[in-house]
């Protein structure tokens, strides 16, 4: 059965992922996705995640236990079904599918139970969000498994809808994906002899995934090659890393993956890293990251801002002055004032999106590349009495200073990489044949950030 939904980014209440645009994570795992980050958010007793996909280890999520939407509305009112029976059973008993060439239909009926699923999504649907999505039993057991259970085997892709295609995020850094080729903004055409076109990332993401050892070809349209191509890749388990770090000249750079467990932990260990090297520049890579838990990036955050400054306000409804602040703890761990330029790019998302809007916003550095993605919103997981899994849109996460959405909008850099004197490349590769990141010298984009951070 296909249902419409998008899977993008973020659930509520991991609180710890990506994925949210995700937008989300999703983080998909046959493809990691996701979710479709661009892969979730979550949230529980105030702690919030995003992103598309989470790691194993990281703590699973609390649900709500849904009313039956069938029989109650707003805790009062009924609800007439006569009309949706009506309509059910004129389909059930008049509607002739079309026959195949030799004459009869072999394709099996829909049964009762996957029609009235098919009415919830289109229920959920109506809110017109991308991330509000409806899991039937067999996909919310599979949903449960992967993305709170942390189960993860599948190729190592963070994949979103955009434009109704399926875009690759990022690949996850040495896994199956990025050693086989696969960029960052490849639109993924067909699984197999199987075209995924108008499909929803969590769709695909059923296709994509699949146990440790087994082959699957993808057929890709990549923009810089004007062309379809086709990448055979073996999967395997999959190790989500959160950062990595290098020094470069007298640049330290700090590329972080993903925002999940322990990414505040890693991040103050390789500014301990950075405290101790003759270094005294900064820069850090957010390119491709599609968000993860968002208790890390207010952890990190606040190695920058001071305390009790504003880093996010959430906005549940009514006015934007009712938004709440989300505050920094302050815990600085630099032993300098020193340049930091923050790289991002189209595919940066969610906590992404909140630690460099925050640094740009207390001018604490400078942001350079291009627009990010725009997932700044959270969603919450309910269960249904079917055991089911309705993922909702709760609210939404507004700049500290100048409490505006970025939704749908992105966070635009000061320096941008992809237009006027700044012109670079618009298609870029971020992994070397091995999966591992790129040399300096053949990543244009991070190349030119440490140009300009060396005039400071």
């Amino acid at each position: 059965m296909k249902i419409k939904r998008f899977y993008k980014n973020s659930i509520q209440s991991f609180s710890n992922a990506p994925a949210s645009i995700l937008w989300a994570f999703f983080f998909i795992l046959g493809t990691v996705a996701g979710a479709a980050f661009f892969y979730l958010g979550m949230y529980y007793n105030k702690k919030k995640s995003i992103g598309i996909e989470y790691p194993k280890g990281a703590q699973t999520s609390q649900v709500v236990e849904a009313q039956n939407p069938l029989t109650a509305l707003n805790n009062s009112r009924t609800i007439d079904l006569k009309e949706f029976n009506q309509v059910l059973n004129i389909i059930e008993e008049n509607y002739v599918p079309a026959p195949d060439e030799k004459g009869s239909k072999k394709e099996k009926p829909l049964t009762l139970d996957q029609r009235l699923d098919y009415a919830i999504a289109g229920l959920v649907a109506s809110t017109k969000d991308p991330f509000s999505s409806f899991f039937p039993k067999k996909e919310a057991k599979d949903f449960r498994s992967t993305v709170i259970d942390g189960e993860l085997e599948g190729i190592g892709i963070w994949l979103s809808e955009k434009n109704n295609s399926l875009v690759v995020l990022s690949a996850v850094p040495n896994s199956p994906a990025a050693k086989s080729g696969i960029q960052a903004g490849d639109i993924i055409l067909k699984v197999g002899d199987t075209s995924i076109i108008g499909y929803s990332a969590d769709e695909a993401t059923q296709i994509i995934r699949g146990k440790k050892g087994t082959p699957i070809t993808l057929s890709i349209f990549r923009k810089s090659l004007q062309k379809e191509i086709s990448i055979t890749i073996i999967r395997d388990k999959i190790t989500i890393p959160t950062l990595s770090t290098r020094v470069y000249q007298n640049v330290f750079i700090i590329s972080m993956y993903s925002f999940t467990q322990h990414a505040y932990r890693d991040f103050a260990s390789a500014l301990r890293d950075y405290n101790q090297s003759n270094v005294d520049r900064l820069v850090i890579d957010l390119r491709d990251n599609p968000g993860g838990i968002v208790d890390e990036a207010i952890a990190i955050a606040s190695i920058f801002l001071p305390v009790n400054s504003p880093i996010f306000y959430e906005y549940t409804g009514g006015n934007l002055t009712d938004a709440t602040a989300v505050r920094s703890v302050g815990t600085p761990a630099l032993d300098k004032k020193i340049p930091i330029y923050v790289l991002v790019n189209r595919n940066s998302a969610s906590a992404s999106e909140i630690l460099a809007l925050a640094l740009k916003e207390y001018d604490i550095a400078t942001i350079v590349g291009e627009r990010t993605f725009g997932k700044g919103s959270v969603q919450q997981v309910f269960n249904t009495i079917n055991d089911g899994i309705v993922k909702v849109t709760i609210g939404h996460w507004l700049s500290p200073k100048t409490k505006k959405s970025f939704s749908n909008i992105g966070v635009d850099p000061k320096i941008d990489f992809t237009k006027g004197d700044e012109k670079i490349i618009d298609e870029y590769d971020r992994f070397d044949e091995n999966g591992g990141p790129l040399a300096v010298e053949k990543d244009a984009f991070l190349k030119k950030a440490i140009s300009l951070i060396q005039k400071e």
